[in-house]
């Protein structure tokens, strides 16, 4: 679906809507199907996960943790991710009434936050393994999402596809983030040699179960986000 975020948001009566009214915005239940299902829960136990992240936000905060500073904000600046797909998620069922993965520059302008923020993970470690040089490659790659979703209005539809179909900017920032994070696991490895702190080797770990949730979404995606595979997005 071609559509402006701005304009959409404000043909929103915002001020006469009840809280309870409101859909979940993180929920692939498309609007006419009602219901509760399992991927209903699935965001549920998203939106839960905020309070356990904020717990390590804390500890990778901490000054003995020598997080370096760019990716102590990488880490941070995911919350504005998490918080920007509730409006999109909801103007796009309000609005469209269809879910955000069918509004392409509604989710391409939200899933660009996510590329930033693991640019800045990685760009983070490496200016700490590095030293420091490089800062004219960091700004460039910091600007290239912001652009991304500039794109997705202007390029037209590929033959054939269907209308929610990604755009191939949108589908840019997608792939540009699973390699990101592949490299954000890398360094982060690298950095544990670097420091002499085997722990941050668990965070490596830990950050592969996110990677498989990407390569799930992209599958959704490659799928046209269709009905029958919702379970893609819900389960991981």
């Amino acid at each position: 679906l071609g559509v402006h975020p701005l304009q959409t948001i404000a043909e929103i009566d915002w001020s006469s809507m009840p809280m309870a009214d409101l859909p979940n915005p993180w929920s692939v239940v498309r609007p006419e199907e009602g219901g509760v299902s399992a991927q209903d829960v699935a965001s549920g136990l998203f939106a839960a996960s905020l309070f356990p992240y904020l717990a390590f936000l804390a500890f990778i905060g901490d000054k003995d943790t020598r997080t370096p500073p760019l990716a102590n904000f990488g880490f941070r600046f995911l919350l504005v991710f998490v918080f920007a797909t509730i409006p999109a998620g909801i103007v796009a069922k309000l609005r469209y009434g269809t879910i955000l993965a069918n509004c392409d520059v509604l989710h391409g302008t939200s899933e660009s936050l996510l590329t930033l923020t693991n640019l800045f993970i990685s760009l983070g470690f490496r200016r700490s393994l590095t030293g420091g040089r490089q800062a004219g490659a960091d700004m460039l790659a910091l600007a290239a999402p912001l652009l991304l979703p500039l794109l997705a209005g202007a390029l037209p539809d590929l033959a054939g596809e269907p209308a929610n179909a990604l755009s191939l900017p949108t589908w840019g920032i997608h792939v540009s983030s699973l390699f990101e994070w592949l490299v954000a696991m890398s360094l982060i490895w690298r950095y544990a040699d670097e420091t002499g702190n085997p722990r941050w080797r668990g965070l490596t770990w830990a950050m592969l179960p996110l990677h498989t949730s990407g390569l799930a979404a992209c599958t959704y995606h490659v799928l046209y986000n269709a009905p029958a595979v919702d379970w893609l997005v819900g389960a991981p």
